[in-house]
């Protein structure tokens, strides 16, 4: 199930690759540019200096995480997009995270955008980017660059990035540049990331950083639920539906177009405004401490019409030695009525006759019940012609 999902890093890259030459086709069909950014920290953020080391101001602001550089660039990209949107400077586009050589975390991002607006959104960017120790060695030269792509070049530069963050797949050997404190280090993949992609993934999952963002774009849910819709199904739903779906499947020679896709949901930079969504129905679903209502997907909807087109979903049941159990959450059908509690049933199953405690573990230690074998010899022995009480027993142990 993995392999065929975007757990797959093989797929997760293609589908990426897909939607950046999607984006790129699609601003130069509108009159769009590209714009390439770098944006990194204030230099309190790194740990160390690049030729070795502690940071004396790392140590003076309190040690900052990599998550908190992450926190640093989202609050500042975050005053930057309210800004844009106020200035009517609008852009779609992608973002990607990567670690220093440190670890802390810089972004990269692929703008699109129409050429007259493409210097005033960099002077705004800037200006986010350098409120907060702006003044400091190589701030204004390195805390936010930019560079114009040229034509057809956009997605082919974003290639590298992208690899290098889920599988290494074309990944150049050399070509990322590392900047610190006014010093820019030319960095060799292999050094950085010790020869695998495997390592940044490790990076982004412990930190709790995303490490790709897409930016003013339909949605990419939509576009895989719009997989598990049949022909049949999407041309009974809607002319608009039916259309969508033709741009998200791919048949022999003929590629699925997120460029095609983007067309047929109203464009970029619409907002919430897409015509075909993500239908869903509430359903209750059974917690391990509660019974809640879950919105489920179940196919897409024509937002303008209302009209439907059911997906098709397999539902993962367990079998086996405890497929029998499934229904009754760990008690067979012969405990059932006598309230009898099943030896071994799933991880976090309740039953009708026990209660399951509200921590995430259980800290007791678990014991056999206790037999004759298990008390001491003396303690069944007579004292002053009785039997020890179970008290005494208890005091004495």
């Amino acid at each position: 199930l993995s392999a065929k999902s975007t757990s797959n890093p093989a797929i997760r890259r293609g589908e990426l690759m897909t939607r950046i030459r999607g984006c790129e086709e699609w601003a130069e069909a509108n009159g769009m540019v590209g714009l390439f950014t770098t944006q990194t920290t204030p230099s309190r953020f790194h740990a160390t200096h690049r030729h070795g080391g502690t940071n004396e101001k790392w140590t003076a602001a309190g040690r900052p995480t990599p998550k908190d550089g992450q926190q640093w660039l989202c609050k500042a990209w975050a005053r930057a997009r309210a800004e844009l949107d106020r200035r009517g400077l609008s852009f779609y586009g992608f973002r990607v995270a990567e670690p220093h050589h440190d670890g802390t975390p810089h972004w990269h991002g692929l703008l699109f955008c129409r050429p007259q607006s493409i210097g005033r959104i960099a002077v705004v960017i800037r200006r986010q980017w350098l409120k907060d120790a702006g003044d400091e060695a190589g701030a204004k030269e390195h805390r936010a660059k930019f560079l114009r792509m040229e034509s057809g070049g956009a997605s082919g530069y974003i290639a590298k990035y992208i690899a290098k963050g889920i599988d290494d797949a074309g990944a150049m050997a050399s070509g990322h540049v590392d900047e610190q404190g006014g010093e820019v280090v030319a960095m060799d993949q292999g050094d950085m990331f010790g020869g695998g992609a495997a390592r940044v993934a490790a990076w982004a999952r412990s930190h709790g950083i995303r490490q790709f963002q897409a930016l003013g774009q339909p949605p990419v849910t939509v576009w895989r639920e719009l997989r598990r819709v049949t022909q049949a199904q999407a041309v009974a739903g809607s002319d608009r539906i039916a259309a969508v779906w033709s741009a998200a499947q791919r048949d022999g020679a003929k590629r699925a177009s997120w460029a095609v896709y983007m067309v047929r949901q109203g464009g970029a930079m619409a907002g919430r405004n897409y015509r075909v969504g993500v239908d869903v129905e509430q359903v209750e679903h059974q917690g391990r401490y509660e019974t809640i209502n879950k919105a489920k997907p179940v196919g897409v909807v024509d937002k303008l019409q209302g009209k439907r087109a059911a997906s098709e979903r397999k539902e993962w049941r367990t079998r086996g030695a405890w497929g029998s159990r499934g229904s009754t959450h760990g008690v067979t059908s012969a405990q059932q009525g006598s309230g009898q509690l099943s030896r071994h049933r799933p991880m976090g199953a309740k039953a009708t006759a026990c209660v399951t405690p509200w921590t995430r573990v259980n800290n007791c230690t678990r014991r056999q019940a206790e037999t004759i074998a298990d008390v001491p010899v003396w303690a069944v022995k007579k004292q002053a012609g009785r039997l020890m009480t179970w008290a005494e027993v208890v005091r004495r142990e």
